[in-house]
């Protein structure tokens, strides 16, 4: 016998939980709470096990696995945050969570199927790059600031563009000829049998 449990209020409940936890941190970003709450992101942590168990073990809504995904790795983030784990402040590690945006869509898209899986994998893979870029001047690993390295490199994001489209023509062609070939190859059917 399989137990179903509904939440047929899914946006009050969502709802009172961001209420209760807003109200928590608020408390104690404005000194009226001096419980140590350096442990609240293992509970975003624990809604995204939770959700990508739902998504992967229960087959549940493909939409779990982005939520799931972004919601541990931005809890792990604040986790190591709070812990002392990273000697900067937050400002530096913005590119973070475009980053977790980005890994939390290309693992969504891997959910889909066809057509939806590429119209999704690209768009992740562009953020996942765009935020290593920007992580990169944002840890100053990179000496000159993003505002010069944009003026002199810009026209490189026109070459990338033109490679890309290059080497998308050339697959296409060579998978329209595949096609063309297997079905030259298939012996015409006999109408007259």
């Amino acid at each position: 016998m399989k137990i179903v449990i509904h939440f047929p209020r899914k946006m009050l409940i969502a709802g009172l939980i961001f209420l209760v936890a807003g109200g928590a941190l608020l408390l104690r970003t404005t000194g009226s709470l001096t419980a140590n709450l350096s442990l609240w992101p293992t509970i975003p942590v624990l809604i995204g096990l939770f959700l990508l168990h739902r998504a992967y073990v229960k087959n549940g809504a493909d939409a779990h696995v982005f939520s799931g995904i972004f919601l541990i790795l931005a809890g792990s983030f604040f986790l190591v945050l709070n812990t002392g784990g990273l000697e900067s402040g937050f400002k530096q590690f913005w590119p973070l969570f475009m980053l977790f945006a980005g890994v939390s869509l290309f693992f969504f898209a891997l959910k889909k199927k066809g057509a939806a899986r590429i119209h999704m994998i690209v768009p992740a893979v562009a953020i996942i790059l765009l935020s290593l870029l920007f992580l990169l001047f944002s840890l100053r690993i990179v000496s000159t600031s993003l505002r010069d390295f944009v003026v002199i490199w810009w026209p490189g994001i026109l070459i990338f563009a033109g490679a890309l489209l290059i080497i998308l023509d050339l697959l296409l062609e060579h998978k329209q000829n595949r096609t063309a070939g297997r079905t030259q190859e298939d012996p015409p059917e006999d109408s007259a049998g």
